[in-house]
């Protein structure tokens, strides 16, 4: 089923459908998670698109997802600050080449991801000012992926990049590059 806008326009919810067969293109392993890892998913409140994905969908030995290494299901509830993270509703999912934690934020429907720096968090208080958003919701990483394209490797060229796409997108995308004047 087609997921659109919420009826107050405030988030978009996650495409399961298409993260499955994105997943599914990328993992030939992804398949029903271990029940104990059924079980501890159900115990986070994850909004109930992630959790049936994460539960039957999610990759069992491990893979990676252009730089990222992707955590198998049953090695999450394991996963490095995994009970200070998802407190904060962060669902530690892998780890980028530097070290960084890759995470889901499933504080939104919409269930963007991004990574943690490990080099300033060091697993106490709050990670979200940590936390830097690398694609608009998990599907659209997955998809990234699947199709070739660039995908930031850790938090720091996570920020360069949304820097550049904000840039891009204020300009005019040919010559002369104008700045976009905002519509009245």
């Amino acid at each position: 089923m087609f997921n659109a806008r919420s009826t107050n326009n405030s988030a978009i919810k996650m495409n399961s459908e298409a993260a499955m067969w994105f997943m599914s293109h990328l993992d030939d392993s992804s398949d029903d998670a271990p029940p104990a890892t059924k079980k501890w998913l159900e115990g986070l409140g994850l909004p109930l698109d992630l959790l049936r994905f994460m539960q039957w969908h999610w990759t069992q030995e491990g893979c990676f997802a252009g730089p990222v290494k992707l955590r198998s299901s049953a090695k999450l509830p394991k996963e490095h600050n995994s009970k200070i993270l998802t407190e904060h509703q962060l669902l530690p999912v892998g780890i980028g080449p530097n070290g960084d934690t890759f995470a889901i934020d499933y504080s939104s429907e919409s269930c963007p991801v991004g990574f943690i720096t490990h080099e300033e968090y060091a697993g106490k208080g709050d990670p979200r000012p940590f936390f830097r958003p690398a694609a608009r919701s998990l599907e659209s990483f997955l998809y990234r992926v699947i199709e070739g394209r660039y995908v930031p490797c850790d938090y720091y060229a996570t920020g360069y990049h949304n820097e550049f796409l904000r840039a891009e997108a204020s300009h005019d995308p040919f010559p002369p590059y104008r700045p976009i004047k905002a519509e009245p």
